[in-house]
């Protein structure tokens, strides 16, 4: 049996994951899980039993006959690695190895998104995320490629809602009374003063509970738009983003925030620059995707 063949599943938590290679259930037994408690399995296995008692029995080759780990396929393309750092590290390189089909990219989206409205911003970021998987995979890109999220519209506009329903929510209190001060100024009257330092002292309490929850609504979707580019539904994406989220909710919350920190760096250093760290965020999170979901 070779260390490269993807035939093996695991169980976090609730979940079973693969195929991957017992390559990546070693790198998982060293950086997250000890051997001892990961449970692993086959296809066609009876049960599941400990990745320790696979290493015990001697059930694949030693490390020594294949590479502990693969930095890239062949064709430029990328193997799933574990870790912030690791996923990083390959944003990195996805974007500035193709910084001219990134730029190029970025100015689409932001062009057509703008001359449309906004009518077509969610499926041109569908691909967008589309673009980073190619690049992952080592295939052939170009800008026209965020395009091919048009596709997606429908799934992309779904996700889109969900993703602005909790601030709506959160925010309409302050519509309303906003709309009662129009009502009363039109009416010929003016609102009450005593009403001013209540409206003031409600918009700086919702101000960081808003931000706080589009924070968190922003980790609980970690992979829905990398789900959508790869054919799941709104709902679909979501459900399926929460599932590998919820198993630790507060690193991926931490993540959101650190790349949405780095995407957003280039813009406030130079306007320009944001068409070279936003990239940052969709490879990163394709790059954990990769690694979570089993994909290649």
């Amino acid at each position: 049996m070779q260390r490269d063949e993807p035939i093996w599943y695991y169980r976090l938590g609730d979940q079973t994951l693969g195929p991957v290679t017992w390559a990546e259930i070693e790198r998982l037994t060293e950086d997250t899980v000890p051997a001892e408690d990961l449970l692993v399995a086959r296809g066609g296995d009876s049960g599941w039993r400990p990745a320790a008692d696979v290493m015990t029995r001697s059930e694949v080759p030693a490390s020594g006959t294949a590479p502990a780990r693969a930095e890239a396929r062949s064709g430029g393309g990328f193997e799933p690695e574990h870790g912030l750092g690791r996923w990083l590290d390959q944003a990195w390189r996805m974007v500035i190895d193709e910084i001219g089909v990134w730029v190029g990219a970025g100015l689409l989206v932001f062009f057509v998104s703008l001359l449309t409205l906004g009518i077509l911003g969610p499926p041109l970021w569908v691909g967008y995320y589309r673009l980073a998987l190619k690049r992952f995979r080592g295939q052939e890109a170009s800008p026209t490629d965020v395009f091919e999220g048009m596709p997606y519209f429908l799934p992309a506009w779904g996700l889109a809602l969900i993703n602005m329903i909790p601030t709506l929510v959160l925010l309409a209190p302050m519509f309303g009374m906003i709309a009662f001060m129009i009502v009363s100024t039109e009416a010929g009257g003016a609102p009450p003063d005593e009403l001013m330092p209540f409206m003031m002292m409600g918009w700086w309490l919702v101000y960081p509970v808003m931000y706080a929850l589009m924070l968190a609504v922003q980790a609980i979707l970690f992979y829905a738009w990398v789900l959508i580019a790869e054919d799941y539904g709104a709902w679909e994406a979501v459900v399926a983003s929460w599932e590998k989220v919820s198993t630790d909710f507060w690193s991926y919350l931490g993540m959101s925030v650190l790349l949405t920190v780095i995407a957003g760096l280039g813009v406030q250093l130079c306007y320009v620059g944001g068409l070279i760290t936003y990239p940052l965020l969709p490879c990163a999170q394709v790059a954990a995707y990769m690694w979570h979901f089993g994909r290649r």
